[in-house]
């Protein structure tokens, strides 16, 4: 299967479209802005939000790997009832342990989980229900770490709002954690202005800022960006640009946003379909000028319906894990 990905940068009718030019991999297999009390300035085609302060990467966070390996086997998800992994990421913290989550109408929870698939334990999201857990990201906070969980999915395009759900990481290496674990999440609510979309990947860029991914069968795949200048307050979010993936084998699935993960320095964003991994290495803009982008095909693991992508900086690589009852766990080891 091949794929092309055309981007799109602004949401102005008519606009110039920028364009993602493919390259060859080594690797085998609203209408309006928010109304918070954010800082926006319009640019004509684009509007740049900045809500809160950069997000420290951290002294040690390695570069984006150059060359990808083949997809090692690494177990497999021991626990059978988990058997609608939607988002997967490799945590910074605690080395060797994958978060995971379910989707609509699972546990409102993340599950720690050994790269060997071992289950580890459960953190609870206190007063929160599981609409429909889609996607997952982990970054740097000021508590240490912090793991965001997208109640972002709708599949019959009829939620009027959505939540995005801050937890912070817990150690679970020096003894000072014992899970199960119930957290009091932050929560950051949004809507869409002119359309209900369908979400299952989200990243959260250097700024803090979580961002979406539109899933479509067209593969017109649009960019949101989520204030989090008012936890618990309702805001609409605001549009970035838009992707145009032309799947040439004509499958839906290679179509299909199904996750999505971004490096800690916004430099690469990995963008998993059900039939392919795509790696865009953006501009200096990042997620804000996408049409600057170049794409990359990973050809990655072959998956029964592969829902979960994360990047692992600190062990050179990234994982993928598929829906189903006891899924294999793959890891993809950066060459270079």
């Amino acid at each position: 299967m091949w794929l092309l990905l055309l981007a799109c940068s602004g949401t102005t009718p008519g606009g110039k479209a920028g364009s993602a030019q493919p390259s060859e991999s080594t690797a085998p297999s609203g209408s309006e802005s928010s109304q918070a009390d954010d800082t926006a300035t319009d640019t004509g085609s684009r509007i740049y939000v900045e809500s809160v302060p950069p997000v420290d990467t951290g002294p040690s966070t390695p570069p984006p790997c150059a060359a990808w390996g083949a997809a090692v086997a690494t177990g497999v998800v021991a626990d059978a009832t988990l058997e609608e992994i939607s988002g997967v990421v490799p945590s910074q913290l605690n080395p060797g342990v994958l978060w995971v989550l379910e989707d609509r109408g699972g546990h409102p929870a993340v599950y720690a989980i050994g790269t060997d698939g071992t289950s580890l334990g459960t953190l609870t999201l206190d007063g929160v229900e599981n609409l429909d857990f889609e996607s997952l990201a982990l970054t740097t906070c000021a508590e240490g770490w912090c793991l965001w969980v997208g109640d972002t999915g709708d599949n019959t395009r009829s939620r009027p709002e959505r939540s995005i759900h801050r937890i912070v990481e817990p150690n679970l290496l020096d003894g000072s954690t014992v899970l199960p674990q119930t957290l009091e999440p932050e929560s950051f609510l949004f809507f869409y202005v002119d359309v209900l979309e369908d979400v299952e990947g989200m990243v959260v860029d250097p700024t803090g800022r979580p961002v979406l991914f539109s899933k479509d069968p067209d593969g017109l795949v649009r960019l949101y960006a989520v204030s989090t200048a008012k936890p618990g307050v309702a805001q609409p979010v605001t549009p970035l640009g838009e992707l145009q993936i032309i799947d040439e084998s004509d499958s839906a699935g290679g179509r299909l946003v199904t996750d999505a993960s971004l490096w800690p320095d916004g430099r690469r964003l990995l963008l998993r379909t059900y039939d392919s991994v795509l790696e865009l290495t953006l501009a200096d803009g990042g997620l804000d000028d996408i049409g600057a982008a170049t794409v990359t095909e990973l050809l990655g693991a072959e998956e029964e319906q592969g829902e979960g992508i994360g990047y692992d900086p600190a062990g050179a690589a990234f994982y993928q894990v598929s829906e189903g009852i006891n899924p294999t766990i793959w890891k993809v080891p950066c060459l270079e």
